[in-house]
Order: C-alpha cells, then sequence, then structure tokens
C-alpha cells in the first residue's frame, strides 16, 4: 500500500513530523484530497481524529502570502476554541509564513481593528462576531477562498444557525464551504443539504486509549465520594463536569477550601480568568478544572489524564464529547458518577458506542458517609507526581 504523506509541501511536512504528525488518521486522508481539489463538505468524525489538521493543513498549502487580504475565515462557537486553532495554525508559521488572528464577542475595540486593519491571511473567529461584522461592512469578504464552520452542529442550533446563515450568504460563489463535527444532527443535516454539501462521515468508535469507569451513588454522597477519588488515585490533573454554572463555581470554591486547590470555568467567567485558564491549558500545567459543557468541546490538553463526570452528561452525545477530552495520546480515565435515575443514560451510551463502562469497586474502607469526619488531604493533590 502506497504511504500517504500529511502534507504535500515537504516543508510542512517536515514542521508537521517535528510537531508529532507522521502519518494522517482516517479522517485527514478521506478528506484533505477533496479540500485540495476544491469540493464543499460537511466531514464527520469523533472527537481526538484530528479534525483540524484536516482542514489546517491543506487551507496552509494554498494560502498566497503575495495577496495582503484574509482568505481563510474559521468560525468556531467558542473563544477556547478559537484560540486553540489559532495556536495549531501558528505552530506550523515557522514553516508556512502564515499569520493568524482571533477575534470573539467582547474584544477590544481598538485591538479589533488592528486586527482587521492586518487583513490576516487566516482569520479565526465566533459566530456572532464574524455576523456583526460582515453586517457592519467592516469584515472584507472579497479575497476569501475558504469558509470553515468548526464544531457544525453547535453553529447550526437555534441560537447561531441565523449567524451562520448570514455568514453563508454573505459569501461569493467561488469562497469553498468545508464544515467539520464530532456530532451529526437533524438541523447540521439541513444546512449541509441546502447547500449541496458531500457529506464524508467515519464511524464513532471506542476509543481504546479511554477507560471508562462509573461509581454507583446517590446525590448526597457525590462530593465524598470525588474527595475520596482525588486522594485514593492522586488525581492532581482532571476536568470536573457539573451541569451548571453555580454549581461549578460552588464545587471548586468548596474543594479549595478542603486543601484540594480547584478552579471553576464556565460562560460567565470574566476575560482575564479565562485567559489565565487557557494559558495554564497551553503551558500543559495541572490544574483541576471544574467546568460546565463548555470544556466539552474544542478544549484540547495536553495529556489530561482524567475526565470526572460528577453529574452526568444530559445525552449520549454529550458524554462522548466529555470523555473526548482525554485519551487523545496516552491513556486516559473516565469516570462518572450515576445515580439511579442516570441507568437508562448508561445503556444507551453503552449500546449507541458499542461500549462498557465498567463498575468501579468501592475504595478502601468506604461506606456511605452519614457523618462528616475531618480528613488529612494529600498535599500532592494538585502536584505532579515525581518521576520514580
Amino acid at each position: 500500500m502506497e504511504s500517504i504523506q500529511l502534507s504535500t509541501h515537504s516543508y510542512l511536512e517536515t514542521c508537521l513530523e517535528s510537531h508529532g504528525y507522521q502519518t494522517p488518521t482516517s479522517i485527514q486522508a478521506s478528506v484533505m484530497p477533496l479540500i485540495r481539489e476544491r469540493r464543499n463538505i460537511l466531514f464527520l468524525s469523533p472527537t481526538g481524529s484530528g479534525k483540524t489538521l484536516a482542514y489546517v493543513i491543506p487551507i496552509l498549502e494554498s494560502i498566497n502570502l503575495k495577496i495582503e487580504q484574509t482568505q481563510a475565515l474559521i468560525i468556531v462557537p467558542t473563544r477556547e476554541l478559537a484560540i486553540q486553532v489559532r495556536e495549531t495554525v501558528r505552530s506550523l508559521e515557522p514553516a508556512t509564513g502564515v499569520k493568524c488572528s482571533v477575534l470573539f464577542g467582547g474584544s477590544n475595540p481598538k485591538s479589533q481593528k488592528e486586527i482587521l486593519k492586518k487583513h490576516v491571511p487566516i482569520l479565526v473567529i465566533t459566530a456572532g462576531k464574524a455576523s456583526e461584522l460582515i453586517k457592519a461592512k467592516k469584515l472584507k469578504l472579497e479575497y476569501l477562498s475558504y469558509l470553515v464552520l468548526d464544531e457544525a452542529d453547535l453553529l447550526t442550533e437555534k441560537n447561531c444557525y441565523r449567524d451562520s446563515e448570514n455568514i453563508v450568504a454573505a459569501l461569493s460563489s467561488n469562497t469553498q464551504v468545508i464544515l467539520c463535527s464530532a456530532t451529526k444532527t437533524p438541523k447540521l443535516e439541513t444546512f449541509a443539504q441546502n447547500l449541496q454539501l458531500k457529506i464524508i462521515e467515519t464511524e464513532e468508535k471506542k476509543n481504546e486509549n479511554i477507560e471508562q469507569s462509573f461509581y454507583q451513588v446517590e446525590e448526597k454522597e457525590k462530593y465524598d465520594r470525588l474527595k475520596q477519588l482525588l486522594e485514593k488515585e492522586q488525581v492532581f490533573h482532571a476536568l470536573i463536569f457539573v451541569q451548571t454554572k453555580n454549581k461549578a463555581t460552588k464545587l471548586a470554591q468548596k474543594l479549595t477550601n478542603d486543601h484540594i486547590p480547584a478552579i471553576a470555568f464556565h460562560h460567565d467567567l470574566e476575560k482575564e480568568k479565562r485567559k489565565k485558564i487557557a494559558q495554564m491549558i497551553s503551558q500543559n500545567q495541572p490544574l483541576l478544572l471544574v467546568t460546565t459543557d463548555i470544556a466539552a468541546r474544542g478544549l484540547d490538553i495536553p495529556n489530561l489524564p482524567y475526565v470526572i463526570q460528577y453529574d452526568a452528561a444530559n445525552s449520549t452525545e454529550t458524554y462522548f464529547h466529555r470523555i473526548g477530552r482525554t485519551g487523545r495520546k496516552n491513556k486516559g480515565n473516565s469516570i462518572i458518577f450515576l445515580t439511579k435515575q442516570d441507568d437508562k443514560l448508561k445503556r444507551d451510551i453503552e449500546y449507541k458506542y458499542q461500549t462498557k463502562i465498567k463498575k468501579k469497586k468501592k475504595i478502601d474502607n468506604e461506606k456511605v458517609i452519614k457523618k462528616k469526619k475531618k480528613r488529612k488531604h494529600t498535599k500532592n493533590i494538585g502536584k505532579p507526581h515525581k518521576k520514580k
């Protein structure tokens, strides 16, 4: 069988190899030739399968640096994903010379004006901001060769559907349209069909790098069980998912008060705090992040060992996206706290993804905790393990 290269350009191929990318994933091998052929497509593939590089590489290969205009617009649902896509492009800038900037809601007007004035070849931008700037005729699309909608299932939900429609309606016939998603929804299918996109889909296979397990609990047990888990398994680097912003804030504070440093992460977090968290993630600093489902999409935390679902996901798709934050390169652990009300969700997950979520044995000497006992917490939580 003929060896398939990631890039048709040797300088880019060498740069990719230096970052540890040597051969295309299944979805990359399927869609990159189509993007190079200027086909309008929607491609669907599981979390962690390499979707970002699948569209970034062909775009980088075709950027004309002599044209000082924005040639690729990448639309995303959140600022966190915007920053991560920008960092992916920037990591390849030494080989390509292609610059990339990011814009999202709440951007400083002065810096926004400067970014638009520079006409960087690739602009990563949230849907609402893009729609706003196009309507105000501040974002020029005359030289646009590519429009990408990343996490397209979210961008075609009711809150973003109109913005996505407005963006597509402003395009010229010369602009190639690329949509990608880990989840297929009826609205996304309709959106793609209306644009006459070719749909490429890979099977949602079990990620063998992720060990999926659960604790059967009552709601009132969850906090004590979480503390025991963090101490027993020496968890210092994890995403802890909860259902609401208020709960994320309270749980992070409660853990911190118990000498287990944790940080809350959700949509309403102040800009500077979100920026600080993004910086910690990019530097791969160990942290316990108590988060809503904002972190279930597009948040790439290198070598994240644990995903803990303190509150069960509200759908099989959300569960799938949550656990996809771990097990990307190394082994990962997904642990979910299930109450009796969550039994159907577990059955649905196992059936849909043809997987088995194993029941974890009770922690040593564990009983249903009826009395609050003062426990001595390990000093190592929040700190990396020492190498043996």
